[in-house]
């Protein structure tokens, strides 16, 4: 069951339901199951060339097309040794695709700069 497929460690970040499917974004990637038998549908690793690509906050929820919107960490080669939540990303949890992503603009400054990202930092419309 879905319980035995996550790492013991793994911080969750934020779950997603849909009609039939349970979404548990991690800061290892983004895995759903099946609602209603907790069998494993798709799993989410972090966007092309970032460091590790960890979700860092998502949307409370998705919108009426089932996309879910995650920030992402954009890693060290972008943001220096704090990393960053600098990787946008639309996930269709109809079938665990990336709709779209859009690296987000690195601020200069020292590491004091950088506020932790808190839990609502994302959100997601309809449109």
């Amino acid at each position: 069951m879905a319980g035995d497929l996550l790492p013991k460690d793994a911080r969750v970040v934020r779950m997603w339901v849909t009609d039939d499917t349970v979404v548990v974004i991690t800061r290892g990637g983004i895995q759903a199951f099946d609602a209603a038998t907790g069998e494993p549908r798709w799993d989410l690793r972090g966007p092309s060339n970032t460091d590790d690509g960890a979700p860092c906050a998502a949307s409370s929820g998705v919108n009426d097309q089932a996309v879910g919107a995650v920030l992402h960490d954009g890693g060290f080669k972008k943001y220096g040794d704090f990393g960053g939540c600098g990787v946008l990303v639309a996930v269709d949890t109809a079938g665990g695709k990336a709709r779209w992503r859009e690296d987000l603009a690195s601020r200069g400054g020292p590491q004091a700069d950088y506020p932790d990202v808190p839990e609502d930092a994302v959100t997601i419309g309809d449109e």
